[in-house]
């Protein structure tokens, strides 16, 4: 059995762009096994209850257990950050602690598979170490993307043999490529 979240993050909204939004929504999103008869797991159930009867949400630091709990109950757990250089700096580093935190706390780390999708402008590869980071840059798609746009050229071109643009194939690739440093 699987579990899987997924947070895009935006600078432009505040839910989006601090710590404790996007951990309350892995956790709600690992609030249930798949394929389990109980909606919600109890713990996270009471967690919760405690804290409407404080007249609160979820801490932090609750949220990073009710994340260990769950990662103990699947084989695997996939978390997706997406734009992760949209999170203001000092809350990337109390997310990234509460990540980390979390992970180790797991019975097995192996379990737990984090993906982070970021712009280079910040040093966000190094706060994970070098030795788990993979860093793919627009450049490392170039033949890709060339060989994508070629392909939809020679359709276009096809469709309408006759077209100014089709006979510009090569300049467009060209200029697409060009500008594909910006993906």
């Amino acid at each position: 059995m699987e579990g899987f979240g997924y947070f895009f993050c935006n600078q432009d909204e505040k839910d989006r762009r601090e710590a404790l939004p996007v951990l309350r929504s892995l956790v709600r999103q690992f609030a249930a096994p798949k394929g389990s008869t109980e909606s919600v797991r109890r713990s996270l159930q009471d967690a919760r209850e405690r804290a409407t009867n404080r007249a609160s949400q979820l801490s932090s630091s609750e949220c990073c257990r009710q994340l260990v709990e769950a990662f103990n109950l699947y084989s695997t757990s996939v978390i997706i950050l997406d734009a992760l250089d949209e999170v203001l700096d000092d809350e990337l580093d109390i997310l990234v602690e509460a990540l980390e935190d979390a992970i180790a706390e797991t019975k097995d780390r192996g379990r737990v598979k984090l993906f982070v999708a970021s712009r280079p402008e910040k040093s966000i590869g190094a706060k994970y170490g070098s030795s788990s980071t993979v860093i793919i840059q627009a450049q490392d798609n170039e033949k890709d993307i060339e060989k994508f746009v070629t392909k939809e050229m020679d359709k276009f071109e096809k469709k309408y043999p006759n077209s100014e643009l089709a006979a510009m194939k090569d300049t467009v690739v060209r200029a697409i490529l060009e500008k594909c440093d910006n993906m």
